[in-house]
């Protein structure tokens, strides 16, 4: 599989048939099965795609969701095949802000066709793609230069007035949002990210000691003590008497002794 899977290797839609075919009778729930028809889907062009569609999404749907696959492999599957579907339909993925997850259902059904407006993808994407609490200056200046922004402060919006159950995925996403919107350093942005901050924050009633979004909200209280004005004040204290979780409730109250004391 490591020889196989080289963007160097030009693959075709026969190439494609193969793999999906060899891993039909794989056997095993780890994933491996499906990396190589993933990695040949996601490198083929929208033609050469044409027909592959239902099986893609066969695919999709059988991996997406299996326990049995570790975390890694999901993510890096549903990229691989998500891109491949978002070629074919030019819909947004379905690995972001999947339908089989609560918020991300609720976030499809509220904006919509909005979703697929050119940009959106590729915003989302880049969110998507930071796997640590906080970003490099490449992957600030890659999401700097993205011709749309919206995505961010409409999804992180979405969530702010959410109460449900968010998954790591959509919460690995959020974080990722959180960090793109902290390149806007407006007034309004920053209102939002203290909104985001509380609603992240707050008490998961599933799980006693762990907030709603954990990623996310690291990362918000990261980016609130860098701004300036009453909302980091008021959205980290508020954050200081609801948290229930102690590494997160440590974190909030030393950015909140951080923040510059106001003067009359």
């Amino acid at each position: 599989m490591p020889v196989l899977i080289d963007d160097r290797i030009r693959w075709s839609r026969t190439d494609l048939a193969w793999a999906l075919r060899s891993a039909d009778g794989y056997g095993l729930y780890d994933g491996a099965a499906f990396l190589l028809p993933g990695f040949i889907a996601a490198a083929l062009s929208p033609a050469e795609l044409s027909g592959f569609e239902p099986a893609l999404q066969a695919v999709f749907a059988e991996f997406i969701n299996e326990r049995d696959t570790p975390r890694p492999v999901r993510r890096l599957l549903g990229e691989r095949y998500g891109t491949a579907l978002w070629q074919i339909t030019g819909q947004l993925p379905p690995d972001l802000l999947p339908r089989h997850d609560p918020f991300g259902e609720f976030v499809r059904d509220f904006l919509g066709e909005r979703l697929d407006e050119p940009g959106a993808a590729e915003l989302l994407r880049h969110a998507a793609s930071l796997n640590k609490p906080s970003p490099t200056r490449a992957w600030l200046r890659a999401g700097s230069a993205f011709p749309v922004r919206w995505p961010a402060p409409v999804v992180l919006d979405c969530f702010a007035g959410y109460r449900g159950y968010i998954s790591y995925a959509c919460d690995e996403l959020l974080r990722g949002l959180v960090w793109i919107l902290s390149l806007d350093p407006s007034d309004e942005a920053t209102t939002l990210l203290g909104q985001v901050a509380t609603t992240a924050g707050s008490p998961n009633g599933r799980k006693a000691g762990r907030s709603v979004a954990p990623q996310t909200a690291a990362a918000t209280v990261e980016v609130l003590a860098t701004r300036s004005g009453p909302v980091p004040a008021q959205a980290l204290s508020e954050m200081s008497r609801s948290v229930a979780n102690k590494t997160l409730l440590g974190r909030v109250r030393t950015m909140l002794h951080r923040l510059p004391t106001p003067t009359n």
